[in-house]
C-alpha cells in the first residue's frame, strides 16, 4: 500500500471515519445557574453550554422602604433535549453513509492502480512476445533472401526476385528496429 493514489485517497478516509463520533455529542445537555452576587446584591444568571460560561445581569437590586435587600439564594437548572427533529440520528447516518462512500472511493481507487499496474505488465509481455516474433521474422527473410540469390546466380530466378526478397527482409527490419523502441 505505497502507491501515492492509494495514500491520497486513504487519508479523507480516515478523516471522515474519526469524525462520525462528534456528530453524536452535537446536542449536548444545557445547565443554567442563578442567585444573586452577594457583594452588590445583584441578580446575575450563567448559562453554560459546551463549558462556556456567559454571565447576563438581569434585574437591579429592589429597593424596600429606607433599606436594600440582599438575598444569598441560588437555583440550578438542567435540561436535555428530548427530541430535536430527527436532527442528532440523520447526522449520525449521514456521517455514516459518508465513512462508507470514501471507502468505496478509496477502493474504486485500489481497483484502478491494481488494473493499472495488470495492463503495464501485459503490456510489457505482449511486447516482448512481438519482438521475438520480429527477430525470427527477420531471421527467416535473411534465410530467404540467401536462398533467393543463391538461386539468381544459377538462373533459377530473376533479378525482381531478388529486390523482392530485400525489400520484404528490409521491412523486417524496419519493424524489428520499431519493436525496440517499444
Amino acid at each position: 500500500m505505497l502507491n501515492p493514489c492509494v495514500m491520497r485517497r486513504h487519508q479523507p478516509t480516515n478523516t471522515t471515519r474519526d469524525s462520525t463520533p462528534s456528530v453524536r455529542a452535537s446536542v449536548p445537555p444545557t445547565k443554567m445557574w442563578r442567585g444573586r452576587t452577594p457583594a452588590t446584591g445583584r441578580p446575575w444568571r450563567a448559562l453554560q453550554t459546551l463549558a462556556t460560561i456567559a454571565r447576563i445581569p438581569s434585574l437591579q437590586a429592589r429597593v424596600v422602604g429606607l433599606g436594600e435587600t440582599h438575598p444569598k439564594g441560588y437555583g440550578v437548572t438542567a435540561s436535555q433535549p428530548i427530541f430535536n427533529g430527527f436532527r442528532t440520528l440523520n447526522g449520525v447516518r449521514v456521517a455514516e453513509a459518508t465513512v462508507r462512500a470514501g471507502r468505496e472511493t478509496l477502493r474504486n481507487v485500489e481497483q484502478s492502480v491494481l488494473l493499472e499496474a495488470a495492463t503495464t505488465y501485459m503490456d510489457v509481455v505482449r511486447d516482448q512476445a512481438i519482438l521475438k516474433l520480429r527477430e525470427n521474422n527477420v531471421e527467416v527473410l535473411s534465410r530467404e533472401l540467401k536462398a533467393t540469390r543463391d538461386r539468381f546466380s544459377v538462373g533459377e530466378v530473376t533479378r525482381t526476385d531478388v529486390a523482392q526478397a530485400e525489400a520484404r527482409r528490409s521491412a523486417a527490419v524496419s519493424q524489428l528496429d520499431l519493436a525496440r523502441a517499444t
